[in-house]
């Protein structure tokens, strides 16, 4: 899992409304390799800047930052040896004589590629699938997806969102929630629930897993991506399937030639398959990145707006698309012999972030559609290959002229993604019921050459307005015209999160074996989040001290406003690996503490518990940094009982482990 860093350098962002993925060319040590790694080619040193540093196999990648005086912004220990860093040309040139480092490569701005059943759903054949299951019965599928984006909105009612983890820098908030939007279509595309309303997903009510990797503007850099796929392949174990709905120009080669193509490596290594978009730039894909690589299932999109083969259907009133052809392929979708699948990706109706729904165009929306499938596909073969999967989804899979898709170029023989019986009744796709206007919000990507040519927003009648001309090298690859419709309700599975208990309780109360205790107050060390971050009864917010250099102890405290008997003390991490040592103090006037146990880091995830005998107002975790790490904790919730506590069940904790246990509803409200 990756250990992130706030230092003094960040992000260099440019003005581009971009998704950039164009690779600065690769250095190799100038101390030489041992013969066990794969020879990079040589080439010149990447500029003064953000860049990313790819080590020999099991190298201690922090110590070795550190040992150089280097800050770096993440370190790579799961999905390969590595950090990323901001760093001066001497730093950099010192580090290439490093026998320890393989390569160097700079670190570039990405953005995004951009009960109401979808066309695209029941084209594909969703609604006939045995493990879909679609019939307006809240019934979940038990896979796991990681959709690698901007987030997803915690409290979309169609959603199933679990946990995730936050890839953001300098955003000062540690939330896996969605301010960009990107993210939450996508999530419904491949999952949103079957409970009878709002829209349902391929694989309805799977659990999703928000990996922020772009901002609130949709952008981000590419250590950042590496970070989530770094999580990724900590949650191997987990996690059936990863959505990446991002594109970029490169070209293939060796996993060893670059740390991104190593990261997809090492993560489809790892046992999760990786559904990638094609991209939007009407291009052969031999030129787009993460499609070209053989490794991925990459997505090419076509238009569908009736669910139906046979070119009858009509785009929707309220989506704005240049692809009105029904059942042809897209003009602009990438083409070629790299892409794997074909998957509708015109005018997808999916869950908004606020609640709603809205139409959405591109590769974005046609990857969660193939990413959906390959859930399916795992939830029934528990462990399959990615090389299984594939072959399964490509043995389903019909060829372009049986699906009745046209408009394919040369060279363009993907075939359609297919789960049952498509076709049939057709039937109406309406508009979301929009109260007000809707906008538009194009997602481009980068282009070699040539000029963008942004979709006009949309509003709720029709009416287009030009979006603002974009920087010369974009294409926008996803279009919105997202009505701001009523908030679905939660449906009656759904159990609300637990109320925050930062309220004062009545001093005269007494407290029943095992009842909750009710925390009042918290405190936290200088430099440290606030302690009502652990008790809001949210696992998207955590409490953490990060400091450089980094900080030598650090604490949290919980006050129960009075003295009251202690039976039990239970706390979940959100991230593992920030608390090497920790004890847990218990004290009656919050300045003489008694050490109750010391304990060290858990799974992220699971919940941990001790049982004591004790009484105190105040509860504190005390922390030490043996390891020197900048931030400490992540601490996500701690809970607090009586006497003779017993564990109910909605206690569990709302992330699974790797068994794969269900988790209860409470999970799915943050």
């Amino acid at each position: 899992m990756p250990d992130r860093f706030h230092g003094s350098f960040g992000r260099v962002i440019g003005a581009l409304l971009t998704f950039l993925f164009v690779f600065a060319p690769l250095v190799v040590a100038a101390g030489g390799l041992s013969p066990m790694t794969p020879r990079l080619a040589a080439a010149q040193a990447p500029p003064a800047g953000p860049v990313i540093v790819l080590l020999q196999p099991n190298t201690n990648a922090a110590q070795l930052a550190a040992l150089a005086r280097i800050q770096p912004n993440f370190v790579y220990a799961n999905v390969f040896s590595g950090f990323a860093a901001t760093l001066p040309a001497a730093a950099i040139e010192v580090l290439l004589r490093n026998p320890r480092v393989l390569s160097i490569s700079e670190d570039v701005p990405v953005q995004a590629a951009e009960q109401i059943v979808p066309a695209g759903i029941r084209r594909i054949g969703a609604t006939s699938h045995p493990g879909a299951a679609i019939d307006g019965v809240d019934s979940r599928v038990d896979a796991d997806i990681a959709v690698l984006d901007s987030g997803i909105d915690p409290t979309q009612p169609d959603l199933n969102v679990i946990g995730g983890y936050d890839c953001i820098l300098d955003d000062n908030v540690d939330s896996y929630d969605d301010n960009y939007g990107h993210g939450t279509h996508v999530a419904g595309v491949a999952a949103a629930i079957d409970n009878g309303s709002g829209v349902v997903g391929v694989a309805p009510g799977a659990r999703l897993w928000a990996v922020k990797v772009l901002d609130s503007g949709g952008r981000g850099t590419l250590s950042e991506v590496i970070c989530g796929l770094d999580w990724v392949a900590g949650q191997a174990g987990t996690i059936d399937v990863v959505n990446l709905s991002l594109t970029g120009g490169g070209v293939d080669g060796a996993c060893a030639d670059n740390a991104f193509h190593q990261a997809i490596c090492n993560v489809v290594g790892a046992g999760v398959p990786v559904v990638v978009a094609a991209g939007n730039q009407g291009i052969d894909a031999a030129g787009t990145i993460p499609a070209t690589y053989d490794e991925v299932i990459a997505a090419s999109w076509f238009s569908d707006f009736d669910g139906a083969p046979g070119g009858l259907g009509s785009q929707p009133t309220g989506c704005s698309t240049s692809s009105s052809v029904d059942d042809a392929f897209a003009a602009t979708t990438n083409y070629g012999p790299d892409i794997d699948i074909a998957a509708p990706g015109t005018c997808v109706l999916s869950t908004e972030r606020g609640g709603g729904v809205g139409y959405r165009s591109g590769t974005s929306m046609a990857a969660p559609h193939v990413a959906g499938a390959v859930a399916l596909i795992r939830a029934a073969n528990p462990g399959a290959s990615p090389a299984a999967v594939r072959a399964s989804l490509l043995g389903m899979a019909r060829s372009q002229e049986a699906a009745g898709v046209t408009g394919g170029r040369a060279g363009s023989i993907e075939p359609v993604l297919t789960l049952g019986v498509t076709g049939g009744a057709a039937t109406t796709t309406p508009s979301p019921a929009a109260t007000a206007t809707g906008t538009s919000t194009p997602s481009p990507t980068v282009t070699a050459t040539g000029t963008s040519t942004p979709s006009p927003t949309v509003t709720a009648t029709g009416t287009t307005a030009p979006s603002p001309t974009a920087t010369a090298t974009l294409r926008p690859t996803t279009a919105t015209a997202t009505s701001t419709a009523t908030p679905l309700p939660p449906t009656a599975t759904r159990t609300p999160a637990p109320t925050p208990v930062a309220t004062q309780p009545d001093a005269t109360a007494t407290v029943g074996p095992g009842a909750a205790l009710p925390i009042v107050a918290g405190g936290q060390a200088s430099g440290a989040t606030v302690a009502a971050r652990a008790y809001d009864g949210s696992l998207s917010t955590t409490w953490y001290h990060r400091a450089s250099p980094a900080p030598a102890e650090s604490f949290v405290s919980f006050d129960l406003g009075s003295v009251r008997p202690i039976g039990e003390i239970r706390w979940v991490y959100r991230i593992s690996g920030a608390a090497d040592a920790f004890a847990i103090q218990v004290s009656a006037d919050g300045a003489s503490w008694t050490t109750l146990a010391n304990r060290g880091n858990s799974a992220a995830s699971v919940w941990q518990s001790l049982t004591v005998a004790t009484s105190g107002r105040y509860v504190r975790f005390y922390y030490t940094n043996p390891g020197r790490d900048t931030t400490l904790g992540y601490l996500a919730e701690i809970a607090i009982r009586g006497p003779g506590a017993s564990v109910p069940a909605t206690a569990t904790a709302p992330l699974p482990t790797a068994t794969k246990t269900t988790v209860p509803p409470t999970a799915t409200v943050i």
